[in-house]
């Protein structure tokens, strides 16, 4: 297996580990019409265009979208793999580690 193909197949497994996340522990978005995963870590607020930052993580019929703090919504691959997979890591921790979300 060559490594562009493993790669692949870790951000299925990252975006697969979202939806899960988002089905059982999402709240409902402030932006979007549907459940989200709030990033509320300054670490993890990367940004995705000019003065606009991650927010949320939400799934909708396209997938997985990051939505911004003015509400903008931007296909996931727009932060490159690593920045996306500390997303997913720090998304991981925050919601299996509490249980009250």
């Amino acid at each position: 297996m060559n490594y562009l193909k493993k790669l692949e197949n870790l951000i299925s497994d990252v975006v697969n580990d979202l939806i899960f996340l988002i089905e059982t522990h999402g709240k409902e978005s402030e932006h979007m019409n549907s459940n989200c995963l709030k990033i509320t870590d300054e670490e993890f607020m990367f940004n995705l265009d000019g003065r606009r930052y991650l927010s949320e993580v939400v799934y909708r019929n396209r997938g997985i979208e990051l939505i911004d703090n003015c509400g903008h919504n931007y296909d996931y691959y727009v932060l490159d793999p690593e920045k996306f997979v500390q997303v997913a890591d720090y998304l991981i921790k925050k919601y299996e580690c509490d249980h009250s979300t």
